[in-house]
């Protein structure tokens, strides 16, 4: 995470997420955080890299098709 401002507590805040871009066996992902009586001024913001795997072998998997039709749906809006 990336922290632009201090929040203070009691508070409340907004957190978007979106899909930055769909590989073959991974999705990255960016999120925001904002007060939510201030959206437009971000306080902090991250990334992070989500890899398939199969759970019995730990090997890489192809992100399925239906996963990635809805991904993109989300991701052009």
């Amino acid at each position: 995470c990336d922290y632009r401002q201090a929040l203070c507590y009691p508070g409340d805040v907004t957190i978007g997420a979106r899909v930055r871009r769909i590989g073959t066996t991974s999705i990255e992902m960016e999120y925001g955080v904002s007060r939510t009586d201030a959206p437009s001024v971000l306080v902090a913001t991250g990334r992070s890299i989500v890899v398939l795997v199969k759970y019995a072998t730990g090997e890489k998997v192809p992100v399925p098709t239906p996963l990635r039709v809805a991904l993109l749906y989300y991701h052009e809006q």
